[in-house]
């Protein structure tokens, strides 16, 4: 084998070199003497490149001479070592002592080195073998195909292989992959060592092959670089990337209101929409009835992203048209999400009649029965109606309640009322009134009922008493207790009808209203005796 350190050797160490050859397959003769051995012997290193190295050798009944050698060749039995001036031997070698020191060790000095003994007539060569590696820290590690500082880019459930250089060590190192600082199955991985461009060096790759899951969005991958020389050292050779894994977020779920839950008109409610994961970040947007949200009395929350959560709020402050309204959270589609998500709750909202409207007749015969009807503006829960006739209240009414298509409900009544006779009234006031649980308010509606009634008979008397002389004055009256509207009253003369005369020898007059209407007539032409008026 060629040294890699030539130099000369003189003809006495090739002698000594044949010598210990022979005496390998030879055994001396003769008287017994004590036997050469190693009571130490060297033992293999690895050190870092520029260390020192220190190769024992302790010879015991040391006979022959020692040396050291390289890879087969002799490096002479001097103890400076000419040549190699960063070797020498140590020890006493009076005491068998042969120690091999080299300093600021290289990439050159790696190698296989013996601690020779040459034989004599009286005993056998030794020799006894140590390897010297000398370990080379790697240049550099770096994960290939990322940029740096950016994430790498995946996509959920579709496989995705990240390749790891480690470049320039001696020996060839090897590689492991972590998730968190969490180390990886080795059997996720491959390795393959190249010969580097640099001397007795090696570049090593790793291939690593993952299925990245949406938990792992975010998280750190990292390949490590194992070697003897980093053993010691305070710090690792790692290089790091960070995933981006696409991947579509949870359905969202909604807050702060359930499906079947109570609300009264005007109450305020904050729904709240939460939406777990998702990359790319998922966007949220609240819908009332397949519409974009505009509710006049709407206060958003901007959205926020807690931990891994996106929430979005909306207070409303309900109105009756809320009733049955559904109102959806909704993620919008991206890249990743090919149908939208979503969630919603329907409201029950309980409101108040807003009014009501009372129709039928606003003129009545006393002494006869009249019909109302009241009827409610929407309402949830329907409503109770009641009346009240010139402010007393009718005993119970029947009522008729149906839904409408929004799913309100209105009532309705239908008041049946008989006017007696003796009541001493021209009109009355009929009020509806309805009211639900919704609140405490009360919606009324008033109706005022003329009431017609016949007036009572006439009676006619005369002022003064007895005849009347013709040519002189007669004044008769006629009066008729009640009736509404006021009767008017007609004179008969003669069995004549005629109307009063206002001429200068008849004058008629009335004198009303009130509960009773007076007509008086004046006669000043007739010159015939008349009697007086009965009654009719």
């Amino acid at each position: 084998m060629k040294s890699i350190f030539p130099r000369l050797v003189d003809p006495q160490e090739k002698v000594f070199g044949l010598l210990l050859l022979v005496s390998t397959l030879t055994s001396v003769r003769g008287k017994s003497e004590p036997v050469q051995r190693f009571t130490v012997s060297p033992e293999s290193v690895e050190v870092n490149e520029g260390d020192d190295v220190f190769l024992s050798c302790v010879v015991q009944n040391q006979q022959g001479k020692a040396q050291w050698t390289k890879d087969g060749f002799a490096l002479g039995f001097e103890r400076d070592v000419p040549g190699y001036p960063r070797y020498s031997y140590s020890g006493d070698s009076s005491k068998g002592e042969h120690h091999l020191i080299i300093h600021g060790i290289t990439l050159e000095d790696d190698g296989e080195y013996q601690c020779q003994v040459g034989p004599t007539a009286k005993t056998s060569a030794l020799w006894a073998s140590a390897n010297v590696t000398v370990l080379v820290s790697p240049s550099s590690i770096s994960i290939l195909g990322g940029i740096i500082g950016e994430p790498v880019v995946a996509v959920a459930g579709k496989q995705l292989r990240l390749q790891c250089l480690v470049k320039e060590a001696r020996p060839a190192p090897s590689v492991a992959w972590y998730r968190n600082g969490i180390m990886l199955d080795q059997n996720m991985h491959t390795e393959r060592a190249e010969p580097s461009t640099q001397f007795k060096r090696w570049n090593v790759r790793s291939r690593v092959t993952l299925t990245p899951k949406p938990e792992d969005d975010g998280q750190q991958f990292s390949c490590r670089a194992l070697h003897p020389s980093l053993k010691n050292s305070p710090t690792s050779l790692v290089a790091s990337v960070v995933l981006s894994v696409l991947h579509p977020p949870e359905a969202p779920i909604i807050s702060g209101y359930k499906t079947g839950d109570i609300l009264k008109e005007g109450q305020e409610v904050t729904l709240t929409c939460r939406c777990q994961g998702g990359n790319p970040r998922p966007r949220l947007a609240w819908y009332k009835n397949g519409k974009l949200l505009n509710h006049p009395n709407t206060t958003y929350t901007k959205a926020t992203k807690e931990n891994d959560f996106v929430m979005l709020s909306v207070t409303l402050k309900v109105q009756a048209e809320d009733d049955r309204a559904s109102f959806e959270c909704r993620v919008a589609k991206n890249d990743i999400l090919n149908h939208p998500l979503a969630d919603n709750v329907t409201f029950t909202i309980h409101y108040s009649p807003k009014r009501v409207l009372v129709t039928g007749s606003s003129v009545a015969t006393a002494g006869e029965e009249f019909t109302l009807t009241c009827v409610t503006s929407e309402s949830n829960p329907s409503s109770v109606i009641s009346w009240l006739v010139h402010g007393m209240k009718v005993a119970t009414v029947a009522s008729l309640i149906s839904e409408t298509e929004d799913g309100g409900f209105v009532t309705s009544s239908d008041l049946k009322y008989y006017l007696d006779r003796s009541l001493a009234l021209s009109e009355i006031n009929v009020d509806c009134t309805a009211h639900n649980s919704a609140s405490e308010r009360v919606v009324s509606e008033s109706h005022a009922i003329t009431i017609i009634k016949p007036p009572g008979r006439p009676f006619i008397r005369i002022e003064g008493a007895g005849d009347v002389v013709a040519g002189g004055r007669m004044g008769i009256i006629c009066t008729s207790e009640g009736g509404n509207p006021h009767p008017g009253i007609t004179w008969n003369l003669q069995r004549s009808h005629e109307a009063p005369d206002e001429g200068p020898h008849r004058r008629a007059g009335h004198e009303g209203p009130g509960p009773s209407l007076t007509s008086w007539l004046r006669i000043t032409e007739s010159r015939s005796p008349v009697r007086s008026p009965t009654p009719l």
